[in-house]
Order: C-alpha cells, then structure tokens, then sequence
C-alpha cells in the first residue's frame, strides 16, 4: 500500500512540475503565421483602439517629461534603428548602450508601460 501510494504521490509531483514548464506559453505555429498573415496576432504591440491610444500618448508624454535629455534621444532612435546602428551613430558602447536601454525598461515598467518596451 505505502508503494502504491508513493508512486502516486511521485506521479502527481512530476504532472505538477510539467504544467509549470514553460512559463504558461503556447507554441507557435509559423505555418499558420505564413499561411495567414496573421504576425500581427503575436508580435504587435500596436493599439487598435482610438481611446487606448489617447491614454497612452498621455502616459508616454507624462514619463518622457521627467527623462533626462540623453535617454530621450535614445528612445527617439530606438523607434527607427536597432542598438548596433545607434551604438555605430553615437560612439556609444554597446554595453553602455543596453545598460540606458535597462534604464528605461525599468522607468517603464515603473510606470507600468511595460508591455510596449
């Protein structure tokens, strides 16, 4: 009885542990994404509605006033060049570069506008 019991007890332990890989994702299906058109379903931060996008130019222009001047300019080329180009226009280091780029994630997030940075 007791092994019976152990074994299940082990058995519910690992169905536990399974659930929890993964972090709760879905794959995606990249034949679906190429038959459908549908990228935007799963890669777009982009807001539909004309109120949502109201509130957050508001949001947006609230958290870039209290920026400093340097980490503007780059959330400014952030929108057009990736880090390696803004890194070769600045004579940025990289290394430098990401640690702003850490910076404003965690403005953002304070903020909570983490979901469109």
């Amino acid at each position: 009885m007791d092994r019976i019991l152990r074994n299940k007890i082990a058995n519910l332990i690992e169905d536990a542990k399974a659930l929890k890989r993964g972090g709760g994702s879905q794959p995606i299906s990249f034949d679906e994404l190429l038959e459908n058109n549908s990228e935007e379903k799963y890669f777009s931060n982009e807001v539909d509605d004309p109120v949502e996008k109201m509130h957050l130019s508001i949001d947006l222009k609230h958290v870039m006033q209290k920026l400093p001047e340097s980490l503007v300019h780059l959330l400014t080329h952030l929108g057009d060049y990736n880090p390696s180009e803004i890194s070769r226009m600045t004579n940025t280091p990289r290394s430098t570069l990401y640690g702003s780029i850490n910076v404003l994630r965690k403005i953002f997030h304070r903020h909570g506008m983490n979901y469109y940075f």
